[in-house]
């Protein structure tokens, strides 16, 4: 009789022909987009418009203020977010193929991913993902069965009516006099900049205990798991996995949703520069075209990617990023220790001391670092060390981590999308 640990494991290898080097590449390209949005956020939290505008000449600073929210923020949480969508149908595809139901080994890996992000918040970074991707994927994991046009029109009223409505929330109640939170409270990191370990990791719960209890939890919530419906679908369809049948389809994406999208976000993120009250109408709905501006770029990107993928010389300059996307939750929580020790005391003190500027070769350099390191780290193990956790605690059992020969060309490899 089969015990049922081994009656898990056999879902779990997957081979390199059921390997999706595509996949891993979107996931990389997706982690620096993350990257890049977060360092923009968090290298500059705390200075003041006058101070930044002393750091470097103002028209740089705002051009690469500009080119952060138009281009980057929002747009790379989305292709992360889509993709976690569709390593659900990945999973089910592949538990379907061998005869295997997904709900035991699904919810397991879900619940020591919330211990995971909930443990990253309090140690690492308040700005934790993970514990909401294991929430919001219960909610995805019951939406399973249900036909792809629900599912895309629950999305779409997720992504742009719960956060329209949070975002107009601030206005509405100074109209009706009443107060409203402004948002998270970044300049609670400008304190800690002598601060020790236990006095940071102290404020970070604070905020994030404050973040999530607040309405704008559930207008990141809405959003992500908005992505994760459509990430579904794709999934689903094999829109991604079988890319090379649809690029007709993808040029098409590209050359439509690229020049809407950065309409779209130009037409609601530069306004951030104009000051205006919070009881505006226009004030009230930005979030709006700034969130169509996200999917629609992210559309662009994603096909962007694909098509590149389809030329020999493309493949050659994307395939470093399948490392980085295969220990794609090593790399998550490294970045995390980037934060903490760039801009608290932990480490050099500079939040609030540079200007959106900084984030872009900051961001460059670290993510290089993070692609060699995967590629050496990939020589000689089966998957990232963060990864290896996941396995062990799910299954119950230590799991094994070395290549076989130190090779990753082993037939048993394990793929981030799982």
């Amino acid at each position: 009789m089969t015990h049922p640990s081994q009656a898990v494991d056999r879902l779990l290898p997957i081979t390199e022909r059921e390997r999706h080097t595509l996949l891993d590449v979107l996931r990389g390209f997706a982690l620096f987009g993350v990257l890049l949005a977060n360092l923009g956020v968090v290298i500059t939290a705390a200075a003041a418009p006058s101070e930044l505008q002393a750091l470097h000449p103002q028209a740089f600073q705002k051009a690469a203020g500009a080119v952060l929210r138009v281009l980057v923020a929002g747009k790379f949480v989305f292709i992360f977010s889509l993709l976690f969508g569709l390593g659900l149908a990945v999973q089910m595809e592949r538990a379907a193929a061998r005869g295997r139901t997904l709900s035991v080994l699904y919810l397991r890996r879900l619940g020591i991913l919330l211990l995971i992000g909930l443990a990253h918040a309090v140690v690492l970074w308040w700005g934790d993902i993970l514990a909401v991707y294991a929430v919001l994927g219960l909610v995805l994991f019951r939406f399973r069965f249900l036909e792809d046009r629900t599912l895309l029109g629950l999305s779409a009223f997720l992504l742009y009516v719960p956060p329209t409505l949070v975002a107009a929330r601030r206005g509405l109640m100074a109209l009706l006099g009443g107060e409203s939170s402004p948002g998270t409270d970044f300049s609670v990191l400008h304190g800690l900049e002598a601060a020790g370990y236990l006095e940071v990791a102290a404020a970070q719960r604070e905020m994030y205990l404050a973040f999530y209890t607040s309405p704008f939890a559930l207008s990141n919530g809405s959003y992500a798991l908005g992505a994760f419906l459509v990430g579904y679908v794709v999934g689903r369809r094999r829109l991604l996995q079988e890319a090379e049948k649809y690029l007709d389809h993808y040029r098409l994406i590209f050359r439509w949703c690229l020049p809407f999208g950065i309409f779209c976000s130009s037409f609601g993120a530069l306004s951030i520069y104009f000051p205006m009250p919070a009881t505006s109408p226009w004030a009230m709905v930005r979030l709006l075209p700034i969130n169509i501006g996200s999917v629609t770029l992210s559309a662009a990107y994603i096909s962007a990617v694909v098509l590149c993928f389809q030329h020999p010389a493309g493949q050659r300059w994307l395939n470093p990023l399948a490392s980085v996307g295969r220990t794609a939750l090593s790399n998550y929580l490294m970045q995390s220790v980037l934060y903490l020790l760039l801009v608290t005391g932990v480490g050099l003190s500079l939040g609030g001391r540079l200007g959106p500027l900084a984030a872009f070769p900051i961001a460059a350099a670290f993510f290089l670092l993070q692609i060699v390191w995967s590629h050496v780290w990939l020589k000689f193990f089966r998957f990232g060390p963060a990864e290896w956790l996941w396995r062990s605690l799910a299954y119950g059992q230590r799991q094994p981590l070395r290549s076989a020969g130190g090779t990753t060309q082993s037939s048993e490899k394990i793929s981030s999308e799982e």
